[in-house]
C-alpha cells in the first residue's frame, strides 16, 4: 500500500519541477509538501535559503 501511495503522490499531476533562473523565488507550504530534490553542485551553484514561519 505504501508503494501505491508513493506512486500516486509522485505522479505527474502532483509534481512541480522548477528550472531556476537568477532572481527566482519559490514559496511552498511544508504541511502539504512531499520534498525531493536533485543533487546540487554547491561548488558551481550558490544557494541562499531563508525560512519563514507563520503561526
Amino acid at each position: 500500500m505504501l508503494g501505491e501511495l508513493l506512486a500516486h503522490t509522485t505522479s505527474a499531476p502532483y509534481v512541480y519541477s522548477h528550472r531556476w533562473k537568477q532572481g527566482d523565488l519559490v514559496v511552498w507550504g511544508n504541511l502539504a509538501t512531499l520534498h525531493t530534490a536533485s543533487p546540487c553542485d554547491s561548488s558551481r551553484h550558490h544557494r541562499l535559503l531563508y525560512r519563514a514561519a507563520v503561526r
